[in-house]
């Protein structure tokens, strides 16, 4: 009637080449450690309830690189796309 899941995700050292100036740059190392839990209302198991957290220690990472221009000369600069911040959900689910 009840369930637990708990993910790990362990990302190593990751480079990437850029252009405008930049070069080769390092990124990554780090871990995201997900929990969730599930509960189902009736014995035909029509109604569920999951509660979770993402990211549960709220670490900061990038998950790609990128390369950014200002609008005046030819300065590049670098871009992080950051991955998600700790997130706690809360969801309800009928199935038929």
């Amino acid at each position: 009637m009840f369930g637990f899941t708990a993910a790990l995700n362990y990302v190593g050292e990751v480079h990437d080449t850029l252009g405008g100036g930049i070069g080769r740059q390092k990124y990554g190392n780090y871990v995201v450690v997900d929990l969730s839990g599930r509960v189902f209302f009736d014995q035909e198991r029509h109604h569920r309830f999951d509660v979770g957290v993402r990211n549960l220690f709220d670490e900061q990472y990038a998950t790609r690189l990128g390369r950014g221009r200002r609008d005046l000369g030819n300065t590049s600069y670098l871009v992080e796309s950051l991955g998600w911040p700790r997130t706690v959900y809360a969801r309800y689910a009928y199935s038929f």
